[in-house]
């Protein structure tokens, strides 16, 4: 086994176990031991022998069973119903309630999850994806691409994410969860087993978490900036700086206000630099936009991620709250239902960076979605 499941739940590599704590399989939940030889591939292993097949598919198979198990204490459902029409299974089918649960741990290609998200949307079908148990650790979620994938929105617990532990039979929420990096978010955490809730009682559960984390935002630095810079070597960034190269602009260049990166940047998968650069120029070339002209373009030139709850209208609140910001600092004005950017150029050192500013000005919008 490469993975197995530690004192709090989280689901652990064996390249970030410790000899010194307990694990246990997540299959059966029989305590393992870390094999850390010279010749053999670093594992886990069941201390004592088991006839336990372990492996993701056991714990598929153990999760279905124990949601199964779970519902039909109040539900009629199904396990691995199929629907003829998709040719698809789905894990869990409640008839009643036209709802399906899902269990996602192993890798899917995004293709594949649209394809499956749509084709149960088209049969009216609501889905509620569980994933594995992510790392947590201070406040801090640390989550795969796969996981991001199912966080969803509630007005009243923000970006949330749900997981289920086979092995303390726990529901986990992860909620108002608020991008620190493309993979890693401050959160903060409930957990209730099985047994302390009915199936028609997870949906309340889930939005009574309401004590919101408090200007969390993202303080921005002189060194956090020098670094942002230097990681800047993916395709499209050294194309940007190609592009900046022929302008005779530069990133060294850029003023202190952009390139900051908002609580919901995860949800781009264009960088801050690139698009707060792009933002600023298109309102720069006649000095105005209204919000209808921003919004249409917003939606034509910045490359937004997949998810499968969340709507990529979401994301306009990442140029909203920024050109607020800008408004902030004294750098933009409101005028006319638009905006009016001039005099921003990113050719000439900047003679001072206001960090303490920004970081008042980011405090007092409390960026967060409304």
């Amino acid at each position: 086994m490469q993975r197995a499941i530690n004192q709090k739940d989280e689901l652990i590599q064996i390249n970030e176990a410790n000899v010194q704590h307990p694990y246990y399989c997540p299959s059966c939940g029989a305590i393992c031991i870390i094999k850390q030889g010279d010749k053999k591939r670093h594992h886990f292993a069941h201390k004592q022998n088991t006839s336990c097949q372990s492996g993701e598919g056991a714990t598929h198979r153990l999760v279905e069973k124990d949601l199964y198990d779970w519902i039909i204490k109040t539900d009629n459902a199904s396990v691995e119903f199929y629907f003829p029409e998709l040719k698809q299974r789905a894990d869990i089918y409640v008839p009643k309630m036209n709802h399906i649960i899902e269990y996602q741990e192993s890798h899917l290609q995004t293709k594949v999850l649209k394809e499956r998200m749509v084709g149960y949307r088209s049969l009216g079908k609501t889905v509620t994806w569980l994933t594995s148990v992510p790392k947590y650790k201070g406040g801090t979620l640390y989550l795969s691409q796969l996981q991001i994938f199912f966080i969803n929105y509630h007005p009243k617990c923000g970006f949330y994410l749900l997981s289920y532990c086979s092995i303390t039979k726990r529901v986990h929420l992860y909620y108002d969860l608020r991008g620190v990096s493309t993979k890693r978010f401050f959160a903060k955490v409930a957990k209730i087993g099985l047994a302390d809730l009915t199936y028609s009682e997870l949906s309340r559960w889930i939005i009574t978490h309401r004590d919101l984390i408090k200007n969390s935002t993202n303080e921005m630095t002189e060194h956090k900036r020098q670094t942002a810079i230097f990681k800047f070597k993916s395709k499209e960034q050294r194309m940007f700086q190609r592009e900046l190269y022929s302008a005779s602009e530069h990133l060294l260049y850029f003023p202190y206000y952009v390139g900051v990166v908002l609580p919901q940047q995860w949800l781009l998968d264009t960088d801050a630099f690139i698009w707060q650069y792009r933002l600023i120029k298109y309102i720069q070339t006649t000095g105005f936009k209204t919000i209808e002209e921003i919004s249409q373009w917003w939606d034509t030139i910045i490359a937004k991620k997949y998810f499968v709850y969340i709507h990529q209208q979401y994301s306009h609140h990442l140029w909203h709250s920024y050109l607020k910001l800008l408004v902030k600092l004294g750098y933009a004005l409101i005028e006319n239902n638009g905006y009016i950017i001039e005099g921003i150029v990113f050719n000439a050192i900047e003679k001072k960076r206001e960090w303490p500013r920004l970081k008042q000005a980011m405090n007092q919008l409390q960026i967060q979605l409304n």
